[in-house]
């Protein structure tokens, strides 16, 4: 809504810290997955400052049985990468939602595959920009 002028950069934060508490309160009364799915982490490139929908889906993986750890956004490459080694990650969600940010997921996804080859972590992608544009996610496989 503030793209359009309808709010305030301002007031699209505070209805954001909104979100993040209804979230966190939710978060608090949700059922602890009954087995170990593996090991999941989730962030956003470096790039993208929005991270309530990546929250979002760490909780619900968390929920699911999945041990999750969650970086938050605008992460580097390099430090997504230590951190998929440090933990052993079985899946990794990435968040984008600006389409500028689709390059971002290209080379990170690239530098994954290309750095950890078979030990790869599974990767799938979600956010506005994956929705804008179905043909990057059969793009980048």
């Amino acid at each position: 809504m503030w793209e359009q002028g309808r709010i305030t950069i301002a007031q699209e934060h505070m209805a954001t810290a909104t979100v993040q508490y209804v979230i966190a309160q939710v978060y608090a009364d949700l059922p602890a997955g009954a087995h170990s799915r593996g090991n999941a982490l989730v962030t956003g490139v470096a790039g993208e400052f929005h991270q309530v929908g990546a929250n979002m889906v760490a909780d619900m993986l968390e929920s699911d049985g999945w041990n999750v750890r969650f970086l938050g956004t605008n992460m580097p490459h390099r430090g997504i990468l230590a951190a998929i080694n440090e933990t052993r990650t079985d899946l990794l969600g990435i968040s984008a939602t600006m389409l500028f940010n689709l390059p971002h997921v290209r080379a990170l996804v690239h530098e994954v595959r290309e750095s950890l080859g078979a030990r790869a972590p599974r990767i799938v992608g979600g956010g506005g920009a994956f929705r804008l544009c179905p043909a990057f996610c059969a793009e980048i496989g």
